[in-house]
């Protein structure tokens, strides 16, 4: 059922207590095929997607220009504050990274700085 529903990197288990009824080799993968059907449809699927992280700091004045790129790329950021500027996690799809860091220079004029992760913590 994963397979006809194309769902990847998910598990589905059905269990059957015996009720008595003795159903054969035929009977028994009827039941667990229409049990694991049925608790697909009645599923909520949801897309995972994965993401490349970066961290960077920048001056206060480029956080506009940062959320806006980071937006562009269909990313998500996290961003704190400190007396010498900006610093952000940020998650960008693997395939756009690249992409994004020339970017991200582009629209900061070269302002920001890419840190390493141990230095954010």
């Amino acid at each position: 059922m994963l397979n006809k529903y194309e769902l990847n990197k998910a598990v589905l288990v059905v269990t059957r207590y015996f009720g008595g009824i003795k159903l054969g080799t035929g009977g028994l993968i009827r039941a667990y095929g229409q049990c694991a059907e049925s608790v697909i449809q009645k599923s909520t699927i949801c897309q995972h997607y994965n993401f490349d992280k970066i961290y960077i700091r920048f001056p206060f004045e480029l956080i506009n220009k940062v959320r806006h790129t980071v937006q562009l790329f269909k990313g998500g950021i996290r961003e704190d504050a400190d007396a010498s500027g900006m610093r952000a996690e940020i998650e960008i799809p693997p395939s756009r990274m690249e992409l994004f860091r020339q970017e991200l220079i582009t629209a900061t004029s070269g302002k920001v700085h890419f840190i390493s992760e141990t230095v954010v913590k």
